[in-house]
């Protein structure tokens, strides 16, 4: 028998009558070493969140536009380098007239998000699992203001980790009609 009928035989074989078959048992046999490995990141603790953030306008607190802060989130395990999802509570601390030297800043607000109410920001994106959100700012001073932000990740387990702070400056009203200018 030729090489090539080998082949044919096989195959057929393998997938009965259904040409389908071959084509249903290769496609699980090949997503299944995507969902183990997006199964063992979930299983990971988080040892690193890496927050982008950004002056915006949104909706405050009373449901009225605001200005406030566009996030992305992402929390990555230890040698992992692509972002990943989290089962936890989130914290995040909005701070006002931000001075890096001060040992101990305490913040004017604090945001927490469970499970639920947090993976509703989440996004799968091309680098992999993000969180979007929009945080306004709190106070409703107009003037130009210096604020950090800072997130904190805890697990069911208790461990909890923090992002560095990240300092946001909002430039008050009159200063962005003059940049436009």
């Amino acid at each position: 028998m030729k090489p090539i009928s080998c082949v044919l035989l096989v195959s057929l074989m393998i997938s009965g009558c259904s040409a389908t078959g071959l084509t249903k048992t290769t496609s699980s046999a090949l997503l299944a070493p995507v969902n183990a490995i997006r199964h063992a990141k979930k299983q990971r603790p988080v040892s690193k969140i890496l927050c982008l953030w950004e002056p915006a306008e949104g909706q405050g607190l009373d449901e009225k536009p605001s200005r406030g802060f566009a996030g992305q989130i992402m929390f990555f395990g230890h040698g992992d380098p692509s972002p990943m999802t989290t089962h936890g509570t989130i914290r995040i601390f909005e701070y006002v007239n931000y001075d890096s030297a001060d040992e101990d800043p305490q913040p004017i607000h604090t945001f927490e998000f469970n499970d639920g109410g947090w993976n509703a920001h989440l996004v799968d994106g091309t680098i992999g699992q993000t969180y979007n959100v929009f945080l306004p700012y709190v106070e409703k001073k107009t003037g130009h203001i210096v604020c950090a932000l800072r997130v904190e990740f805890e697990s069911a387990e208790g461990h909890t980790i923090s992002s560095p702070f990240t300092e946001v400056t909002l430039a008050s009203k009159t200063s962005n009609k003059a940049a436009t200018a």
